[in-house]
């Protein structure tokens, strides 16, 4: 004989409903658990007939699930970190991470979606070395597994919310990569990669999706979602952001960035050989690349970013100074001279820091 624990969601709604309509007919709640158990096979107890006599719903506060941009947090970040426990009647969901802040907000978040007035409290795990924080869900629960292999069916919580979509999921799995300019993550599921990719793109976030190949021929893809150029940068700090306070910073810093000088003064010398090896190639002095890169001993790989423009340095290559310096570099038997005097243009263009 089945019992009432094991029951799904539906069935638990179906027996709800019959038992109020025979308690509508003057049966008493033994009466009424009696037929239950003739007609369905199965044995629920008349002190849980008493309850929903009393309003008691069957699915609990906490098995109801409220749309809303806490959900679409909840839902972000779990498919980023999340995991699912089932052990007997518990539907257990779950997020294991190394941030408290991280914790506390998923937590706070998951109340709210779960009708709880009181939020999850992060708990700490000594063997992990990681906090955690679950919540027992059937609603949920069935919800998430569907999605770990389709995610996309989390569209409809989602699309109405996309910043806390995009928030929770880059809480997760998101890094600043300040050096390069960029903000990314990363999953093996490309399908929840294209799912928050179609996020960022009705923010009006633009990215890049590209492969990261294992060393090992058993080990899965890694899909990498990248953030990059100022405007999009901007737009993800202004719409997005993290929860997580070490990852605001590094946002924080890569921001500092566009608002500041964007030369370090260690490269200074670096950047100048590479200006004058960019007009050197640009103005037919020299036939390759590789040509410029030996002559003013500058990485090959450096030169060919700045011609594709990729460094906001770029544009002081078009600076008139710079391009009558770097014609002379060729016929000047002092280059060093050459290179000072670019040293001087670029320690004054205000790109220094």
């Amino acid at each position: 004989m089945k019992g009432y624990r094991e029951l799904s969601p539906e069935e638990r709604m179906k027996l709800y409903n019959f038992a109020i309509k025979l308690r509508g007919q003057g049966l008493g709640a033994m009466k009424i658990a009696k037929i239950i158990e003739r007609k369905y096979g199965i044995r629920v107890g008349t002190s849980t007939i008493y309850d929903w006599a009393k309003g008691r719903h069957p699915l609990r506060g906490y098995n109801k699930i409220t749309n809303g941009p806490e959900l679409a947090y909840v839902l972000g970040a779990w498919l980023g970190d999340g995991s699912l426990v089932h052990s007997g009647y518990r539907h257990c969901v779950r997020l294991s991470v190394r941030d408290r802040d991280f914790a506390e907000e998923w937590g706070r978040c998951l109340a709210i979606a779960l009708g709880r007035t009181r939020p999850y409290t992060p708990r700490w795990e000594k063997s992990s070395r990681r906090w955690l924080v679950e919540a027992n869900s059937i609603l949920l629960y069935k919800l998430l597994k569907k999605a770990a292999d389709h995610p996309w069916i989390l569209l409809p919580y989602l699309e109405n919310y996309p910043q806390k979509g995009c928030k929770g999921f880059f809480d997760a799995e998101g890094s600043v990569v300040v050096r390069n300019y960029r903000i990314v993550a990363a999953n093996t599921n490309r399908d929840l990669i294209n799912l928050i990719g179609s996020l960022l793109r009705s923010i009006g976030i633009r990215f890049k999706i590209y492969e990261e190949e294992r060393g090992h021929l058993n080990q899965k893809t890694i899909y990498v979602i990248a953030i990059s150029k100022r405007e999009n940068i901007l737009r993800y700090a202004r719409e997005v952001g993290f929860s997580i306070a070490r990852k605001q910073v590094a946002l924080a810093r890569l921001l500092a960035r566009y608002e500041a000088p964007g030369i370090p003064r260690r490269c200074l010398e670096s950047v100048a050989r590479t200006l004058i090896a960019m007009n050197l190639i640009r103005q037919g002095l020299v036939k390759t690349q590789r040509e410029a890169a030996e002559l003013l001993s500058v990485s090959q790989s450096t030169l060919a970013r700045y011609l594709h423009n990729k460094r906001r340095t770029a544009r002081l290559s078009s600076l008139p100074q710079i391009k009558r310096l770097s014609k002379e570099f060729m016929s000047f038997k002092d280059g060093d001279t050459i290179i000072r005097e670019v040293k001087k243009i670029v320690e004054t263009s205000g790109y220094i820091w």
